[in-house]
Protein backbone atom coordinates (compact mmCIF):
# COMPACT_ATOMS: atom_id res chain seq x y z
CA UNK A 1 0.00 0.00 0.00
CA UNK A 2 2.59 2.24 0.87
CA UNK A 3 4.64 1.48 -2.20
CA UNK A 4 1.45 2.35 -4.17
CA UNK A 5 0.90 5.15 -2.94
CA UNK A 6 4.82 6.97 -3.25
CA UNK A 7 4.34 5.57 -6.85
CA UNK A 8 1.35 8.00 -6.95
CA UNK A 9 2.79 10.77 -5.91
CA UNK A 10 6.11 10.57 -7.80
CA UNK A 11 3.35 10.42 -11.23
CA UNK A 12 1.70 13.61 -9.42
CA UNK A 13 5.05 15.13 -8.77
CA UNK A 14 6.28 14.70 -12.77
CA UNK A 15 3.35 15.98 -14.04
CA UNK A 16 2.81 18.92 -12.08
CA UNK A 17 6.33 19.85 -13.55
CA UNK A 18 5.53 19.01 -16.81
CA UNK A 19 7.41 16.53 -17.81
CA UNK A 20 4.84 13.08 -17.77
CA UNK A 21 3.29 15.04 -20.33
CA UNK A 22 4.94 14.78 -23.24
CA UNK A 23 8.29 14.80 -24.40
CA UNK A 24 8.68 16.37 -27.39
CA UNK A 25 6.20 18.74 -29.30
CA UNK A 26 4.74 18.50 -32.87
CA UNK A 27 6.02 21.79 -34.86
CA UNK A 28 2.76 22.71 -37.30
CA UNK A 29 3.45 24.93 -40.37
CA UNK A 30 0.23 27.63 -40.06
CA UNK A 31 -0.69 29.27 -43.63
CA UNK A 32 -1.95 32.46 -44.21
CA UNK A 33 -2.79 35.63 -47.11
CA UNK A 34 -1.26 38.72 -46.64
CA UNK A 35 -1.12 41.90 -48.47
CA UNK A 36 1.37 45.22 -48.46
CA UNK A 37 2.09 48.09 -51.03
CA UNK A 38 5.32 48.10 -53.24
CA UNK A 39 7.32 50.81 -53.43
CA UNK A 40 9.27 51.94 -56.49
CA UNK A 41 12.28 49.41 -58.07
CA UNK A 42 13.56 52.64 -59.41
CA UNK A 43 12.66 56.23 -57.37
CA UNK A 44 12.07 59.30 -59.20
CA UNK A 45 13.46 62.40 -57.67
CA UNK A 46 10.58 63.31 -55.80
CA UNK A 47 9.27 59.93 -55.00
CA UNK A 48 5.77 61.14 -55.57
CA UNK A 49 4.72 62.73 -59.14
CA UNK A 50 1.93 63.83 -61.25
CA UNK A 51 1.65 61.83 -64.15
CA UNK A 52 -0.72 62.08 -67.46
CA UNK A 53 -1.07 59.65 -70.17
CA UNK A 54 -0.76 60.27 -74.32
CA UNK A 55 -1.89 57.66 -76.50
CA UNK A 56 -0.59 57.45 -80.58
CA UNK A 57 -2.88 55.81 -81.94
CA UNK A 58 -3.35 54.44 -86.21
CA UNK A 59 -6.86 55.91 -87.52
CA UNK A 60 -8.14 52.44 -87.64
CA UNK A 61 -7.54 51.68 -84.21
CA UNK A 62 -9.77 54.52 -83.09
CA UNK A 63 -12.63 52.81 -85.12
CA UNK A 64 -12.57 49.93 -82.99
CA UNK A 65 -10.78 51.22 -79.37
CA UNK A 66 -12.31 54.73 -77.37
CA UNK A 67 -9.12 56.08 -76.80
CA UNK A 68 -10.13 57.67 -73.95
CA UNK A 69 -11.08 54.34 -72.48
CA UNK A 70 -7.61 53.40 -73.03
CA UNK A 71 -5.99 56.62 -71.11
CA UNK A 72 -8.56 55.36 -68.03
CA UNK A 73 -6.97 52.41 -68.12
CA UNK A 74 -3.43 53.26 -67.72
CA UNK A 75 -2.27 53.82 -64.27
CA UNK A 76 0.55 53.98 -62.32
CA UNK A 77 -0.40 53.00 -59.06
CA UNK A 78 -0.19 54.89 -56.35
CA UNK A 79 0.68 58.29 -58.02
CA UNK A 80 -1.26 61.54 -58.58
CA UNK A 81 -3.04 61.06 -62.78
CA UNK A 82 -3.39 64.13 -63.82
CA UNK A 83 -5.27 65.04 -67.95
CA UNK A 84 -3.49 67.93 -68.98
CA UNK A 85 0.49 66.81 -69.91
CA UNK A 86 1.78 70.49 -69.30
CA UNK A 87 0.16 69.68 -65.44
CA UNK A 88 2.80 66.54 -65.49
CA UNK A 89 6.33 65.30 -64.71
CA UNK A 90 6.17 61.95 -65.95
CA UNK A 91 3.86 60.65 -68.94
CA UNK A 92 3.43 57.40 -70.13
CA UNK A 93 2.67 57.08 -74.09
CA UNK A 94 1.40 54.35 -75.73
CA UNK A 95 1.38 53.52 -79.67
CA UNK A 96 -0.61 51.62 -81.38
CA UNK A 97 0.00 49.95 -85.04
CA UNK A 98 -2.58 48.48 -87.11
CA UNK A 99 -3.33 44.99 -87.11
CA UNK A 100 -2.24 43.06 -90.30
CA UNK A 101 -3.47 39.51 -91.59
CA UNK A 102 -0.53 37.65 -93.26
CA UNK A 103 -2.79 34.57 -93.92
CA UNK A 104 -6.01 32.90 -93.02
CA UNK A 105 -6.11 28.82 -94.29
CA UNK A 106 -8.82 25.98 -93.68
CA UNK A 107 -7.26 23.73 -91.81
CA UNK A 108 -8.17 19.72 -92.39
CA UNK A 109 -8.53 17.32 -89.38
CA UNK A 110 -9.06 13.24 -90.25
CA UNK A 111 -10.79 11.21 -87.68
CA UNK A 112 -10.56 7.09 -88.00
CA UNK A 113 -12.72 4.58 -86.12
CA UNK A 114 -13.22 1.24 -87.11
CA UNK A 115 -15.54 -1.76 -86.09
CA UNK A 116 -15.55 -4.89 -85.30
CA UNK A 117 -16.08 -5.96 -88.31
CA UNK A 118 -12.75 -4.04 -89.46
CA UNK A 119 -14.87 -1.71 -91.42
CA UNK A 120 -12.94 1.83 -90.76
CA UNK A 121 -15.24 4.83 -90.69
CA UNK A 122 -13.25 8.04 -91.70
CA UNK A 123 -14.30 12.18 -90.52
CA UNK A 124 -13.54 15.34 -91.28
CA UNK A 125 -13.31 18.26 -89.11
CA UNK A 126 -12.51 21.89 -90.29
CA UNK A 127 -11.62 25.29 -88.90
CA UNK A 128 -9.77 28.50 -90.33
CA UNK A 129 -6.41 29.24 -88.87
CA UNK A 130 -5.74 33.29 -89.40
CA UNK A 131 -2.22 34.67 -88.60
CA UNK A 132 -1.99 38.33 -88.19
CA UNK A 133 0.45 41.13 -86.76
CA UNK A 134 -0.04 44.08 -84.43
CA UNK A 135 2.27 46.62 -82.99
CA UNK A 136 2.22 48.55 -79.68
CA UNK A 137 4.73 50.07 -77.86
CA UNK A 138 4.82 52.53 -74.68
CA UNK A 139 7.18 54.78 -73.02
CA UNK A 140 7.54 56.46 -69.79
CA UNK A 141 9.13 60.11 -70.31
CA UNK A 142 10.26 62.11 -67.05
CA UNK A 143 10.52 66.10 -67.90
CA UNK A 144 10.85 64.80 -71.22
CA UNK A 145 13.68 62.30 -70.98
CA UNK A 146 12.80 58.49 -71.41
CA UNK A 147 13.30 56.41 -68.63
CA UNK A 148 11.62 53.16 -69.55
CA UNK A 149 9.56 51.45 -71.91
CA UNK A 150 9.64 48.60 -74.62
CA UNK A 151 7.75 46.85 -76.93
CA UNK A 152 4.56 44.81 -76.07
CA UNK A 153 3.80 43.38 -79.26
CA UNK A 154 6.03 43.30 -82.10
CA UNK A 155 5.73 42.59 -85.95
CA UNK A 156 8.30 39.78 -85.47
CA UNK A 157 5.68 37.75 -82.93
CA UNK A 158 2.59 36.90 -84.97
CA UNK A 159 -0.64 36.21 -82.90
CA UNK A 160 -3.10 33.54 -84.00
CA UNK A 161 -6.70 32.87 -84.23
CA UNK A 162 -8.60 29.32 -84.62
CA UNK A 163 -12.47 29.25 -85.48
CA UNK A 164 -14.29 25.89 -84.15
CA UNK A 165 -14.15 23.01 -85.97
CA UNK A 166 -16.78 22.62 -88.56
CA UNK A 167 -18.34 19.22 -90.97
CA UNK A 168 -17.49 21.56 -93.86
CA UNK A 169 -14.88 23.40 -95.39
CA UNK A 170 -17.05 25.57 -96.70
CA UNK A 171 -18.82 26.15 -93.08
CA UNK A 172 -15.05 27.72 -91.81
CA UNK A 173 -14.20 29.40 -94.90
CA UNK A 174 -17.69 30.70 -94.80
CA UNK A 175 -18.09 31.56 -90.65
CA UNK A 176 -14.46 33.55 -91.31
CA UNK A 177 -15.36 35.68 -94.29
CA UNK A 178 -18.74 36.65 -92.71
CA UNK A 179 -17.34 37.44 -89.41
CA UNK A 180 -13.63 38.65 -90.29
CA UNK A 181 -14.56 42.65 -89.57
CA UNK A 182 -16.01 41.44 -86.02
CA UNK A 183 -13.45 39.13 -85.22
CA UNK A 184 -10.76 42.00 -86.02
CA UNK A 185 -12.45 44.34 -83.81
CA UNK A 186 -12.11 41.92 -81.10
CA UNK A 187 -8.67 41.48 -81.84
CA UNK A 188 -8.35 45.43 -81.52
CA UNK A 189 -9.56 45.37 -78.61
CA UNK A 190 -8.16 42.68 -76.82
CA UNK A 191 -4.29 43.83 -77.66
CA UNK A 192 -5.07 47.45 -76.67
CA UNK A 193 -6.53 45.83 -73.55
CA UNK A 194 -3.47 43.31 -72.79
CA UNK A 195 -0.85 46.43 -73.99
CA UNK A 196 -2.75 49.02 -71.84
CA UNK A 197 -2.19 46.22 -68.55
CA UNK A 198 1.11 45.70 -69.66
CA UNK A 199 2.19 49.44 -69.61
CA UNK A 200 0.17 49.97 -66.35
CA UNK A 201 1.71 47.09 -64.56
CA UNK A 202 5.38 47.73 -65.73
CA UNK A 203 5.12 51.52 -64.94
CA UNK A 204 3.52 50.55 -61.25
CA UNK A 205 6.57 48.55 -60.74
CA UNK A 206 9.36 50.63 -61.77
CA UNK A 207 7.84 53.90 -60.39
CA UNK A 208 4.49 53.34 -58.69
CA UNK A 209 3.18 52.22 -55.28
CA UNK A 210 1.31 49.04 -56.40
CA UNK A 211 -1.00 47.35 -54.20
CA UNK A 212 0.36 43.10 -53.53
CA UNK A 213 -1.51 40.11 -52.61
CA UNK A 214 0.28 36.99 -51.47
CA UNK A 215 -1.17 33.32 -50.53
CA UNK A 216 1.54 31.83 -48.90
CA UNK A 217 3.42 32.74 -46.16
CA UNK A 218 3.59 30.70 -43.15
CA UNK A 219 3.47 31.25 -39.04
CA UNK A 220 4.57 27.82 -36.82
CA UNK A 221 2.13 26.68 -34.22
CA UNK A 222 1.81 23.28 -31.80
CA UNK A 223 -0.27 20.31 -31.80
CA UNK A 224 0.79 18.36 -29.09
CA UNK A 225 -2.82 17.68 -26.86
CA UNK A 226 -0.77 16.72 -23.91
CA UNK A 227 1.16 19.81 -23.53
CA UNK A 228 -0.13 22.39 -21.40
CA UNK A 229 0.69 25.05 -23.85
CA UNK A 230 -1.35 23.55 -26.49
CA UNK A 231 -4.70 25.27 -26.59
CA UNK A 232 -3.27 28.41 -25.33
CA UNK A 233 -0.15 28.96 -27.73
CA UNK A 234 -2.91 27.49 -31.05
CA UNK A 235 -5.25 30.14 -29.96
CA UNK A 236 -2.53 33.41 -29.80
CA UNK A 237 -1.34 32.30 -33.59
CA UNK A 238 -5.16 31.97 -34.43
CA UNK A 239 -5.02 35.55 -33.34
CA UNK A 240 -1.99 36.62 -35.12
CA UNK A 241 -3.49 34.96 -38.46
CA UNK A 242 -6.43 37.10 -38.01
CA UNK A 243 -4.61 40.29 -37.40
CA UNK A 244 -2.79 39.12 -40.59
CA UNK A 245 -5.30 38.48 -42.69
CA UNK A 246 -6.98 41.90 -42.11
CA UNK A 247 -4.05 43.79 -43.33
CA UNK A 248 -4.34 45.63 -46.39
CA UNK A 249 -1.94 47.91 -48.43
CA UNK A 250 -3.29 50.72 -46.54
CA UNK A 251 -4.10 49.54 -43.01
CA UNK A 252 -1.25 48.34 -41.23
CA UNK A 253 -1.00 45.53 -38.76
CA UNK A 254 -3.11 46.54 -35.71
CA UNK A 255 0.06 46.13 -33.20
CA UNK A 256 -2.11 46.95 -29.92
CA UNK A 257 -4.35 44.11 -30.65
CA UNK A 258 -1.36 41.85 -30.66
CA UNK A 259 0.59 43.40 -27.65
CA UNK A 260 -0.69 40.42 -25.61
CA UNK A 261 0.31 37.87 -28.32
CA UNK A 262 3.92 39.50 -28.19
CA UNK A 263 4.26 39.46 -24.65
CA UNK A 264 2.86 35.86 -24.07
CA UNK A 265 5.29 34.43 -26.86
CA UNK A 266 8.33 36.52 -25.42
CA UNK A 267 7.23 34.50 -21.82
CA UNK A 268 7.98 31.02 -23.26
CA UNK A 269 11.90 31.03 -24.05
CA UNK A 270 11.92 31.74 -19.90
CA UNK A 271 9.23 29.71 -18.90
CA UNK A 272 10.59 26.50 -21.27
CA UNK A 273 14.24 26.84 -20.29
CA UNK A 274 15.48 23.04 -20.33
CA UNK A 275 18.28 23.08 -22.47
CA UNK A 276 18.02 18.85 -22.45
CA UNK A 277 14.77 18.82 -22.98
CA UNK A 278 13.65 18.84 -26.89
CA UNK A 279 9.81 20.26 -26.25
CA UNK A 280 11.18 23.16 -24.71
CA UNK A 281 13.40 23.55 -27.16
CA UNK A 282 10.52 23.44 -30.20
CA UNK A 283 8.55 25.66 -27.71
CA UNK A 284 11.45 28.56 -27.65
CA UNK A 285 12.03 28.09 -31.57
CA UNK A 286 7.79 28.71 -32.09
CA UNK A 287 8.08 31.89 -29.95
CA UNK A 288 11.32 32.99 -31.23
CA UNK A 289 10.49 32.04 -34.83
CA UNK A 290 6.23 33.88 -34.81
CA UNK A 291 8.06 36.62 -33.00
CA UNK A 292 9.87 37.51 -36.02
CA UNK A 293 7.28 36.71 -38.35
CA UNK A 294 5.33 39.46 -36.46
CA UNK A 295 7.50 42.34 -36.17
CA UNK A 296 7.94 41.53 -39.96
CA UNK A 297 5.05 42.02 -40.57
CA UNK A 298 4.65 45.17 -38.13
CA UNK A 299 7.83 46.21 -40.76
CA UNK A 300 9.97 46.25 -37.71
CA UNK A 301 13.24 44.86 -39.01
CA UNK A 302 15.66 45.15 -36.45
CA UNK A 303 13.48 43.20 -34.33
CA UNK A 304 13.35 40.86 -36.58
CA UNK A 305 16.62 39.93 -36.69
CA UNK A 306 17.15 40.30 -32.68
CA UNK A 307 14.44 37.18 -32.84
CA UNK A 308 16.13 35.89 -35.92
CA UNK A 309 19.62 35.65 -34.12
CA UNK A 310 17.88 33.37 -31.11
CA UNK A 311 17.48 30.53 -33.58
CA UNK A 312 20.53 29.10 -34.42
CA UNK A 313 21.85 29.00 -30.79
CA UNK A 314 19.00 27.42 -30.24
CA UNK A 315 19.53 24.11 -32.25
CA UNK A 316 16.03 23.73 -33.92
CA UNK A 317 15.27 24.29 -37.78
CA UNK A 318 18.38 26.63 -37.68
CA UNK A 319 17.76 27.64 -41.48
CA UNK A 320 14.69 29.85 -40.60
CA UNK A 321 17.02 32.17 -38.55
CA UNK A 322 18.69 33.25 -41.90
CA UNK A 323 15.48 33.55 -43.79
CA UNK A 324 14.10 35.55 -41.41
CA UNK A 325 17.47 37.62 -41.47
CA UNK A 326 17.56 37.76 -44.69
CA UNK A 327 13.93 39.20 -44.91
CA UNK A 328 14.79 41.68 -42.37
CA UNK A 329 17.61 43.04 -44.38
CA UNK A 330 16.23 43.32 -47.70
CA UNK A 331 13.23 44.67 -45.90
CA UNK A 332 15.87 47.70 -44.38
CA UNK A 333 17.06 48.32 -48.15
CA UNK A 334 13.62 48.37 -49.66
CA UNK A 335 13.11 51.18 -46.73
CA UNK A 336 16.56 52.90 -47.22
CA UNK A 337 15.69 52.94 -50.94
CA UNK A 338 12.76 55.49 -50.84
CA UNK A 339 13.13 56.68 -47.13
CA UNK A 340 9.56 55.17 -46.47
CA UNK A 341 9.84 52.69 -43.56
CA UNK A 342 6.26 50.97 -43.78
CA UNK A 343 5.08 48.90 -46.56
CA UNK A 344 1.17 49.62 -45.34
CA UNK A 345 -0.18 53.09 -46.31
CA UNK A 346 -2.41 55.46 -48.80
CA UNK A 347 -0.29 56.99 -50.87
CA UNK A 348 -2.89 59.66 -51.04
CA UNK A 349 -2.75 60.07 -47.05
CA UNK A 350 0.81 59.80 -46.32
CA UNK A 351 2.25 62.70 -48.83
CA UNK A 352 -0.75 64.48 -48.28
CA UNK A 353 1.26 64.94 -44.95
CA UNK A 354 4.91 65.34 -46.25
Amino acid sequence: MKKTALIFCLISLFSFNGIAQTKSVNVDNFWFNYSFRGVPAKPLDPVRFNYAVKINAAAVVKNYVSVDDVESAVNIQGQNKVENLSDASVVVELTFGNIVVSSSEVNERKEESKDKAGNITRKYYYKVIATYTFESSYRVTNDQKPIAGNAIYSRTSPQSYQTQEYGSRKEAADFWNNNREVLIADFYRNLVSVSAETASAQASNLFGFPARTYNRDLLKTMNEKKHDENATFRDAINTVKTELQAMTPDVPLNKERLTDVIEYLKSLPGKYSDPNSKADQRMRYLAYYNLGKIYYYLDEPENVKQYADLIAPNGYDVKDGAKLNKDAEELMALFDKTNIRTRHFSPDNYFADK
